[in-house]
């Protein structure tokens, strides 16, 4: 089974270069640097190059104490972000290639519409980025 039929099985999209979630887009080639979208509107644009190191872990907790979810964190050489949701063990692959181009993150009401599904795709619903000195999370505005 190919990349693509794997995917489509999963119910991402498929488009000629890219396949698209509810949480990522991922390239079929290494792509200069990822974009960054929270719920609030806030984007930022970090660069593959910048990346040091990701560590994923299978289960930690919720900030609201709303369960178990998993983590990814991505340390760059300015800042480290971690990405809470489910399914994201499928994303360290496309990080390791420089192929992950956007993360998304989305309401907590997508934990449980994907988990429904036979094959989930990867859903983000909590991204913090921490500039490397700072001691809070960068908050926009809200």
């Amino acid at each position: 089974m190919s990349i693509t039929e794997d995917f489509e099985e999963m119910g991402i999209k498929v488009e000629p270069r890219l396949i698209s979630g509810p949480s990522c887009d991922v390239a079929f080639s290494p792509v200069p640097g990822v974009m960054v979208k929270k719920w609030n509107d806030e984007v930022w644009v970090l660069p593959w190059s910048h990346l040091i190191r990701a560590r994923y872990l299978s289960k930690v907790a919720l900030e609201d104490g709303g369960g178990d979810v998993e983590q990814i964190i991505l340390f760059f050489a300015h800042e480290t972000v971690t990405l809470r949701g489910r399914h994201l063990r499928r994303l360290m692959d496309f990080i390791l290639n420089y192929q992950l181009s956007s993360l998304t993150e989305l309401a907590r009401e997508f934990l449980e519409s994907e988990s429904n599904k036979e094959h989930p795709a990867p859903v983000v619903v909590s991204i913090q980025s921490v500039e490397h000195g700072a001691t809070v999370p960068k908050q926009g505005g809200g």
